[in-house]
């Protein structure tokens, strides 16, 4: 079980300084290489950096220190491989690397502890922008301080965004009223659907260590999760652990309204794909 760590007056996730702290610290070696990195291929296709790899083994070192006797998975690996089904953290030590070797800002540091199959707490942090985000399950989602409770959305607007993956323009022709976004990082797409800066995002590929803060900042900032078709849906618990699987389908978060109707937009995609299958 996850320890109960009790709360302070003064800041209403007690573990939040602490996790500013560890985010910040891998953060800052990554900002020092900007401009002298020296990308990569992994065998899946995606890209690893120097900076990746000295940010992993600094967030593994302190989470270690902090929380005592928690398995941590890494993206880049050599930590625990099995963590078993109790609670884990999951470490993306750059989230968005192809955004921060392209010189963008919107990257950064992300852990999520999980318990079973529910992300109980998590952190992002955004080193160009110096942003913290944190949620712990019951107490919230903020960002540097400040509660995330966007309103409801009643209609939809020309000027509302939409977060998605970088090459889904290529999935074919989709009529959302408002504006698409890809800002280059699974998390901080999450991040800024909490934030009310999107009303929903379509999340494609991804891995444990990529959504569990932001599943968790969603969650605890009153939008939902559903599959493609707009289903409820727990992506953690349709997910081999530690794993990049099958299993990690793509799915919805949003305002109930706005996921609703994205649903209906794929539908046609969805039954294309399917009937050309």
């Amino acid at each position: 079980m996850v320890p109960e760590i009790p709360t302070s007056p003064r800041s209403p996730i007690a573990e939040a300084p602490v996790l500013r702290s560890i985010l910040e610290a891998a953060g800052r070696p990554a900002l020092a290489l900007r401009g002298r990195e020296d990308p990569r291929r992994k065998q899946d296709g995606s890209i690893v950096t120097t900076a990746d790899l000295q940010a992993q083994e600094i967030i593994a070192e302190a989470l270690t220190r902090s929380f005592p006797g928690i398995p941590i998975v890494g993206e880049e690996g050599g930590l625990d491989e099995d963590p078993g089904a109790g609670a884990r953290f999951y470490v993306d030590p750059i989230d968005g690397t192809s955004a921060y070797v392209e010189g963008l800002a919107y990257w950064g540091p992300t852990v999520g502890l999980v318990d079973g199959d529910e992300a109980v707490l998590g952190g992002l942090y955004l080193p160009r922008l110096d942003t913290f985000y944190v949620a712990r399950r019951g107490q919230g989602a903020w960002v540097d301080g400040l509660r995330l409770l966007p309103e409801p959305i009643e209609t939809l607007h020309s000027r509302d965004v939409l977060y998605v993956p970088s090459h889904f323009h290529r999935v074919g022709p989709f009529q959302f009223k408002g504006k698409t976004r890809s800002l280059g990082s699974t998390a901080v797409h999450l991040a800024q659907v909490a934030s009310g800066s999107g009303v929903g995002a379509i999340i494609g590929r991804w891995s444990p260590w990529d959504v569990v803060c932001g599943l968790l900042l969603v969650e605890e900032a009153n939008r939902v999760i559903t599959d493609l078709a707009g289903r409820s849906w727990g992506p953690l618990s349709a997910t081999l652990v530690g794993t990049d699987s099958p299993d990690t389908a793509p799915f919805l978060v949003g305002d109930p309204s706005t996921v609703e109707h994205l649903a209906d937009l794929l539908a046609p995609l969805r039954h294309s794909r399917t009937s050309s299958a």
